[in-house]
């Protein structure tokens, strides 16, 4: 005749139900915002590309802006030393370029407008600002 199985002395599967519903329940609730989280990335634009002075050369050491009035969005990135700067993420519509610190004034281009899912390089010129 064989033994029974013995279980571990207060070991009772049941206590653990209530976690493991707590659990699915929880992963239910999140679940949309996980999915809408994952695609995120989905809908958007990228910028990227130089910040040139008039004569050429890279600006680095500056921020560049994105603004959109109608949907009052700013985007600011850093520009790097050689003048290099990538906007990801941007929704799309139009923006204007706006430096910081202000010393340099943006020649071209005046605006740019961002569609879904493309990429946009682009030559942004600058001159420096006359001195009040």
């Amino acid at each position: 005749m064989s033994k029974p199985i013995s279980r571990p002395q207060g070991f009772r599967p049941a206590r653990y139900i209530p976690a493991l519903v707590a659990s699915v329940i929880l992963i239910i609730l999140a679940w949309p915002a996980i999915a809408q989280q994952r695609k995120g990335s989905q809908g958007v634009g990228i910028v990227y590309g130089k910040v040139l002075k008039v004569n050429g050369k890279p600006l680095g050491g500056v921020w560049l802006m994105i603004e959109n009035l109608e949907l009052g969005m700013i985007y600011r990135k850093d520009v790097n030393p050689i003048g290099q700067f990538e906007f990801a993420d941007v929704y799309p519509g139009t923006y204007i370029f706006k430096l910081s610190p202000a010393l340099y004034l943006v020649k071209s281009p005046a605006k740019i407008t961002v569609k879904a899912d493309e990429a946009i390089e682009v030559e942004v010129r600058v001159e420096r600002a006359a001195p009040e």
